[in-house]
């Protein structure tokens, strides 16, 4: 068996440093607790609301950093199967494709565009 690399290896370990502490915390592992099916499940539940406030914070505080950026060459902003990737901002222009179509909008009109994108969902990444 090939040992775990890069993410899913940072992964791995998160999960044995998650067991230690729960040794430590309970005094046994998840398979030791006897609490019955419905309590973990409600604890579950319970950590995956806590994880969507996590998840909605974060999302609403990239939010001004996807605005407040001009745009630069290689940005992509993706939602399901689209992707607008700008190529290019010239005189106050922001030029970038979607669906194999090229595109222009002014700087402000782009912002507006890309900032309702995350707001909607769309996933940002910048430029390296």
């Amino acid at each position: 068996m090939t040992t775990p690399t890069g993410i899913e290896a940072l992964v791995c370990a998160d999960i044995a440093a998650r067991q230690m502490v729960g040794l430590k915390k309970y005094g046994q592992t998840l398979a030791d607790n006897p609490a019955e099916l419905h309590a973990r499940l409600q604890h579950a539940y319970e950590e995956c609301l806590d994880q969507a406030c996590y998840l909605k914070w974060a999302i609403e505080s990239i939010k001004p950093m996807v605005a407040k950026r001009l745009p630069q060459i290689g940005d992509q902003y993706l939602r399901g199967d689209t992707t607008a990737v700008v190529e290019g901002v010239v005189g106050g222009q922001v030029h970038y494709r979607m669906l194999g179509e090229r595109y222009s909008a002014s700087i402000d009109e782009f912002e507006r565009l890309a900032y309702k994108s995350v707001a909607n969902g769309a996933v940002f990444h910048p430029a390296k």
